[in-house]
């Protein structure tokens, strides 16, 4: 996964685990590059150069893309490319909290983040492309595929 310092969102830091693992001999390796650069969220990292180097999937892993539109767009060129999205869904505007809020986290006594938290990220935006929705933490979430 790409929540590495510095983040892999270029072909240069894709092809050195590419070459350290071929080195090492010691695992099959499967680079996931970031979708957006720096995993900020903010513009889209050079995902065609990356796959070229050997980046199998894409993920801002850990943070997730809030921006509609950039995940849009990633979605479409992901599409284009043939590799899927892997996007954590979680709106960290709303994570207020360690777990879900309900009945547990008030017997608890615990901060609790609503359930809109894990679901916001996961819209229409999944039509564009396959993709994975990880960090989905509310039992009503689902991806768009199964709201039918």
């Amino acid at each position: 996964m790409p929540n590495t310092h510095p983040p892999q969102d270029n072909d240069i830091a894709i092809h050195y685990v590419v070459q350290r693992a071929a080195e090492a001999h010691l695992a099959r390796v499967l680079p996931v590059g970031c979708i957006t650069k720096g995993s900020e969220g903010k513009e889209l990292a050079e995902m065609g150069t990356m796959k070229e180097a050997g980046a199998v999937a894409f993920s801002d892993d850990g943070v997730g893309v809030s921006s509609t539109s950039v995940m849009q767009r990633a979605l479409q060129y992901a599409g284009m490319l043939g590799v899927p999205i892997m996007q954590h869904c979680q709106d960290h505007d709303l994570m207020t909290g360690a777990m879900n809020s309900g009945a547990v986290a008030v017997r608890l006594d615990w901060a609790a983040s609503p359930p809109p938290a894990s679901r916001s990220c996961c819209g229409a935006t999944w039509s564009w492309s396959s993709g994975w929705a990880r960090g989905i933490t509310s039992c009503t979430s689902r991806p768009p595929a199964a709201w039918n």
